[in-house]
């Protein structure tokens, strides 16, 4: 677990308590290094480095857990990414509701590149010249969807992916961003088992 791996100053969590491994073992080490978490409020802005990020939801409770993500966005100099966790079309709805500024250059897409995130409406709010897209080769939830491959594509976005490239980096020096590899040209949607 890299919370006991590494010396950690700030854990931020929304505050939406999951019954499953994943949750029970950053709990578990949570307790024992001493360390408690922090629930960030839209509109809260962090110091990383030369970099700030600010949150942008969760704008409200929700009944689902992938709509309770923490999003943010981290602006570097000129360069700013747009992160949104699992956040699915309601929370982005919100988000835009709330009049979060979403003029940013990198988008990490929603849900792994699933159809029920990255609706048009939100894609639309931004400007985003690339995209990267996090998810396993061959997963069984078919991810990337290929509604949401269409839609980035309409708006011509570089689109950069886990699934067929591997690590994906981003490096910004306040002026320019870096990619450790070249866009993704395949298009190619998962397949839904």
């Amino acid at each position: 677990m890299i919370i006991s791996k590494y010396e950690i100053q700030t854990i931020l969590l929304s505050d939406f308590p999951k019954e499953n491994k994943t949750y029970r073992d950053v709990m578990d080490s949570m307790d024992a290094k001493g360390v408690d978490f922090t629930e960030p409020k839209v509109g809260d802005s962090y110091l990383l480095g030369n970099a700030k990020f600010t949150i942008i939801a969760p704008n409200r409770t929700y009944a689902d857990p992938n709509n309770s993500s923490i999003a943010l966005v981290l602006q570097h100099g000129e360069n700013s990414f747009l992160f949104s966790g699992d956040a699915e079309a309601e929370a982005e709805e919100d988000i835009l509701k709330n009049g979060m500024d979403l003029d940013v250059d990198v988008y990490k897409a929603g849900h792994h590149g699933s159809s029920s995130s990255s609706s048009e409406a939100f894609l639309d709010a931004m400007s985003a010249e690339a995209a990267v897209i996090s998810c396993a080769a061959d997963n069984s939830y078919g991810h990337p969807h290929a509604e949401v491959l269409n839609a980035l594509r309409a708006r011509k976005m570089k689109v950069y992916r886990t699934d067929e490239q591997g690590s994906i980096m981003a490096t910004s020096d306040g002026t320019d961003i870096i990619w450790n590899c070249s866009p993704s040209d395949s298009w190619q949607s998962g397949e839904r088992r």
